[in-house]
């Protein structure tokens, strides 16, 4: 699911809806350059001192050049000042989710995972994350392999985690990333008549399904460009 998917949503959506971490790389393209469907949202402690800012600006900077040139000397790079940090440190500067963006575009989904795994409930903003994250790794790692079949089961374990979490708790992310994951396993007709119902409805999703139809044909052409250049390496 992808990491991360949250200025792309902006960009699509022109959604108004504050989230929770940085704006990493605002020149950039998100819709073909972002690796879609999973938004790590992890809470972090960012202080802005010179030597953190120093530290977060030289991974950035590694990440923009490779979505710039496709070099992956420039992930390695990033890697080593990455690895220079431990767990505790990744949150205080707020490259948890770079760490684990650059594991994914260099393939290492284990090392993802065990660090999710690893990762403290406490650190996720909300309490399906953390699950979302784990299976939307496993899906990803299974498409690498192209084991269809298990990477639509765990999209499948998501769309019915967030159904549930949607369903206890007004999210405008959780259902945005509920139907950019349904885009990974359903035609997209399927989705947009979901929507419309939804939308015609008197729910309280009903501007967001509005706002998601709209956008929907561009989302899921943009999340399957993005999955298909996240796993060429």
């Amino acid at each position: 699911m992808i990491i991360f998917a949250k200025q792309y949503l902006i960009k699509i959506l022109n959604d108004t809806h504050k989230f929770q971490y940085h704006n990493l790389y605002p020149q950039m393209d998100f819709l073909v350059k972002l690796i879609p469907c999973m938004i790590l949202i992890l809470s972090s402690c960012y202080h802005s001192t010179a030597t953190k800012d120093d530290m977060y600006s030289k991974v950035n900077n590694e990440i923009v050049s490779y979505y710039n040139n496709c070099d992956i000397q420039h992930l390695h790079q990033a890697k080593e000042y990455l690895e220079s940090l431990n767990d505790d440190e990744l949150f205080d500067l707020g490259l948890a989710e770079q760490n684990v963006r650059v594991f994914v575009l260099l393939q290492r989904f284990d090392d993802a995972i065990s660090f999710i795994e690893r990762t403290d409930d406490a650190k996720f903003v909300k309490r399906y994350q953390k699950p979302y994250y784990m299976h939307s790794l496993l899906a990803m790692k299974a498409e690498t392999k192209n084991d269809t079949i298990s990477a639509a089961e765990h999209y499948s374990i998501i769309i019915e985690l967030l159904h549930n979490y949607i369903d206890s708790e007004y999210d405008e992310t959780a259902f945005y990333e509920l139907y950019l994951t349904k885009t990974k396993i359903l035609p997209t007709a399927t989705i947009e008549n979901e929507l419309d119902s939804i939308a015609n409805g008197n729910g309280p999703y009903n501007k967001c399904a509005l706002n998601l139809k709209n956008s929907i044909l561009r989302i899921a052409e943009s999340v399957n460009i993005a999955t298909t250049q996240a796993i060429k390496y």
